[in-house]
């Protein structure tokens, strides 16, 4: 399984040596887990192994959902194209976007291709998209000065070329405000747009049956000439007898709080999207007598007041299982074989925070949480193979309704300090004997708030708050059943981090500056020095006999605690911005800056630091991590007014580091394998292959020798690859297929284009 997983983004650094890194080196790669504050998430279609989602700032996003319990998104179109509505039909998605009708190959679903656009309006936030043999209806809710909502013609396409669609005629109404998805449905001839009937017979002269009467319908089923219909609106779930389609009667009404969305009919039970809940069931056997029977809440609490931010727009469903699209909170997958339990059995996030991560071998473990809107808590331990660095897999999850802020590693257990809303922390205890299905072993009692953890054999080195005061603790681990406390001692003001070696821990103690403690003996601690640094201590690692700390306003303070005594600054090092934190791998020091960037020295002689490079990342970087030549980088911190992302960064830090060479990338062929039809007189279809993870480019040239187009280009991974060259405005004549990659000899291949 590849992982194009939660609130992670790929990034890639390329150094051929030590002294060549620099920022111009740095190419971001793609997204995996991330953050997307406002990604509305208001349609999804499934088709074999996939899920089709179209979103708002991503367009379309494609989820591998041949294991349930852990969808992983392959594909996505990270073109700013604002999908609303989508429809699938062979290997094509049309998708209603901000500006047109998209026609999407997805042949490939992890390279997803937009082959045409069909001009829309621009701005229309709510969209609606069916198909019905080769005629597309669609219909558009323009926004207007931000203010009005006005009902666009519905548009009535011939897709019978679906590269080319055509409009063949359009239907206006009286209707001039709708607010949601609006509802469409085909049916014996009979095309129903919100509350109108149109006989379609003729689809390029539609002629109006009747009006229901009954404006702002979310969605429509059809079955035995049987009419169930969703209003977000108006708050409704309604069914009719359409036999006689110019006299529809009313068999069912009821209210829906905060009205429904999408519905979904099976086996006699109709599923309801529930706007600001999850999912309504209502038994329809008899229709004029239908009931609710079940509901799925998944937020689990009540208000009063009701926030769009929680909303399942959307709802497909697949043997036992319910796929629910939502506003913000992602794709949810709830098990329906049980109507009387229904239950959440896996999610692919529209928001994902990683906290802290620690390694194991090939394996990271990830704490993830953060606070979602009303102060309701999300997070989870993901655990994800990274043998590939580039296409990391996500192999096991394990969702809890805490923030795990941090992380530690013993043998088989994992330990993560977690919080609920309004709780104070506890100490969870996995068992990850099997990386693929963690399982919570054992939860301490609540804490008054942990900080960092770190696991030291049978004991774990702790600090915390309790009331106004700050320890420094170590407890006993060795049964995780029953944790205690061997030792605590109060500090003279906050811990913001410690490090430790084989006998002593450094504190960065805020304001109170550097303080040593000899940690030979768990169970009871031996001050050995203070040093007042003048600034704020935020962040300390142990290197040989130095205490490299980072302060608050001047910078990074080398200081000698070989006799910690008589500790002294010997060196100080000024960075580009404030520093959020620090660290160490070897002889390199990580400086983690508030304005986005990471800056690298070599610390090999303290006195005289050389900076190696500085990078940007896509947030505010929170804690790094070397493992092997590969550099992990958390990137962000919970800021609910902030617009910006939340991620895990994975950076190539090959010739950057002194590292193990296991990973170093090795040369070898690429070939272009084919390109079809050849000749071809539109779109051109090719396959190539890279030997291993490269930066390439695959270009197209015309027999002058210009570059007329650019298929696909930067780092991507080994194997075989897709590119199609759709040429509408070049004109006939031979081109060159040229596919470059490094450390690699160019290939060109000729191609003929026929007008």
């Amino acid at each position: 399984m590849k992982l194009s997983f939660l609130t992670l983004i790929i990034v890639v650094f390329f150094f051929a040596t030590a002294q060549s890194f620099s920022q111009d080196n740095i190419e971001h790669i793609r997204n995996v887990l991330e953050r997307d504050p406002y990604g509305v998430t208001p349609d999804i279609e499934i088709q074999g192994n996939y899920a089709y989602i179209a979103e708002e700032h991503h367009g379309l996003r494609i989820v591998d959902i041949s294991n349930p319990q852990l969808p992983i998104e392959v594909g996505r179109l990270d073109a700013e194209v604002y999908g609303i509505s989508l429809e699938i039909r062979d290997h094509y998605v049309l998708l209603v976007a901000m500006g047109g009708l998209l026609t999407i190959d997805i042949e490939d679903p992890e390279s997803p291709v937009i082959v045409n656009t069909y001009e829309l309006h621009a701005n229309c936030p709510f969209a609606n998209i069916i198909l019905d043999d080769t005629i597309a209806y669609v219909k558009t809710i323009m926004l207007e000065e931000r203010v009005d909502f006005i009902e666009e013609p519905l548009k009535i396409l011939d897709i019978s070329n679906i590269l080319e669609p055509e409009e063949i005629s359009i239907i206006e109404n009286d209707d001039d405000f709708m607010f949601g998805k609006p509802g469409l449905a085909v049916h014996n001839n009979i095309l129903f747009d919100g509350n109108y009937y149109y006989d379609i017979s003729n689809p390029q002269e539609p002629e109006l049956i009747s009006h229901l009467l009954w404006p702002s319908i979310s969605d429509f089923e059809i079955i035995d000439n049987i009419l169930y219909c969703t209003s977000h609106f108006n708050e409704q779930f309604r069914i009719f007898d359409i036999n006689d389609i110019e006299n529809p009667r009313l068999l069912f009404s009821t209210h829906i709080i905060m009205g429904g969305m999408g519905i979904v009919i099976k086996e006699e039970l109709a599923y309801i999207a529930w706007s600001k809940m999850g999912i309504m069931v209502f038994d329809i056997s008899e229709p004029e007598n239908s009931h609710r029977i079940a509901q799925f809440n998944r937020l689990e609490w009540v208000s009063d007041y009701w926030d769009d931010d929680f909303g399942a727009y959307d709802i497909e469903l697949e043997g036992d299982l319910a796929y629910i699209q939502t506003i913000d909170k992602g794709l949810r997958i709830v098990s329906i074989s049980n109507i009387e339990e229904m239950h959440e059995i896996s999610k692919l996030d529209g928001r994902a925070f990683v906290n802290d991560f620690v390694f194991s071998d090939d394996e990271i473990f990830i704490a993830s949480g953060t606070y979602q809107n009303w102060g309701y808590v999300e997070g989870g331990l993901y655990v994800m193979q990274t043998e590939n660095p580039v296409n990391p897999e996500l192999i096991g999850a394990k969702f809890e309704s805490k923030i795990y802020e941090k992380i530690s590693k013993s043998g088989d257990k994992l330990f993560l300090n977690g919080y609920a809303h309004r709780s104070p922390t506890s100490l969870d205890v996995f068992d990850v004997s099997d990386p693929e299905s963690p399982q919570l072993e054992a939860t301490t009692e609540p804490f008054p708030r942990l900080g960092d953890i770190q696991i030291l054999d049978n004991f774990m080195l702790t600090n915390y708050q309790n009331e106004n005061v700050h320890y420094l603790a170590i407890f006993d681990v060795s049964d995780t059943d029953s944790i205690r406390l061997l030792n605590e001692i109060p500090t003279m003001s906050e811990i913001h981090a410690f490090d430790r070696d084989a006998n002593r821990v450094c504190l960065a103690n805020a304001e109170a500056g550097l303080r040593v403690f000899d940690l030979t003996n768990p169970e009871h601690f031996v001050f050995l020095g203070l040093l007042n640094l003048g600034d704020i201590a935020i962040d300390v690692k142990i290197y040989e006999d130095y205490a490299i700390v980072a302060c608050l306003e001047e910078g990074v303070k080398f200081v000698d605690i070989s006799n910690p005594e008589a500790a002294q600054v010997v060196n100080t090092y000024q960075p580009e911005s404030n520093i959020i934190g620090l660290e160490l791998h070897e002889d390199f020091v990580f400086l983690l800056e508030e304005n986005n960037m990471i800056e690298v020295l070599n610390i090999s002689d303290v006195n005289n630091p050389e900076l190696l490079g500085i990078a940007e990342t896509n947030a505010e970087p929170t804690k790094v991590a070397v493992n092997g030549q590969i550099l992990y980088v958390a990137q962000g911190l919970y800021d609910p007014d902030s617009d910006g992302p939340s991620s895990l960064g994975i950076y190539d830090c090959h010739g950057l580091l002194d590292v193990d060479n296991s990973t170093v990338i090795l040369p070898g062929d690429c070939s272009l394998i084919d390109a079809f039809p050849n000749p071809f007189n539109s779109s051109l279809k090719i396959n190539y292959t890279l030997p291993h993870y490269t930066n390439f480019r695959l270009s197209v040239f015309n027999i002058n020798g210009k570059e007329v187009s650019v298929l696909g280009s930067g780092y991507k991974n080994s194997g075989d690859h897709f590119a199609q060259w759709n040429a509408p405005q070049s004109p006939s004549g031979l081109y060159f297929l040229k596919l470059e990659a490094e450390n690699t000899v160019p290939i060109q291949r000729r191609i003929v284009l026929v007008r």
